[in-house]
């Protein structure tokens, strides 16, 4: 075993969630794991250097190719997401979730409260527009 997995192992940790794409989840052999893909831009809009340049393609498809089949679980905040996971990764539909990850509807009841706004600014110092 890698020394990552023997940390793990010791720490009885059975489970890791990487909340992105993360190069750890390739050192893992035994440990189960779940992940978050935000996106799968590198594939599908290599147009923008910021996709390619500075081995950065390769580095994602490696993670994306390699971790993908062996996530518990993978987790992305849209159908499309989820339809080209599938199509660039041959990922199975049914590891696949959209979580969405817009704000509650909470926040539509939002009030701005004019006194905490000024209490704030003059103990912390905020710019008035830094902060609503």
């Amino acid at each position: 075993k890698n020394k990552f997995e023997l940390f793990l192992k010791k720490n009885n940790v059975d489970i890791i969630y990487f909340t992105s794409p993360s190069q750890y989840s390739l050192y893992l052999e035994d440990t189960k794991f779940l992940i978050t893909v935000p996106d799968v831009d590198h594939r599908h809009h290599i147009e923008f250097p910021e996709a390619v340049n500075n081995s950065e393609f390769e580095r994602k498809n490696e993670i994306f190719s390699k971790a993908l089949p062996k996530a518990l679980a993978i987790f992305t905040n849209a159908k499309i997401i989820k339809e080209r996971l599938k199509k660039y990764y041959n990922i199975s539909e049914e590891r696949v979730y959209i979580i969405n990850l817009r704000p509650a509807h909470s926040v539509d009841n939002f009030v701005y409260e004019k006194d905490k706004h000024d209490f704030n600014h003059r103990i912390y110092g905020y710019f008035r527009s830094y902060i609503l």
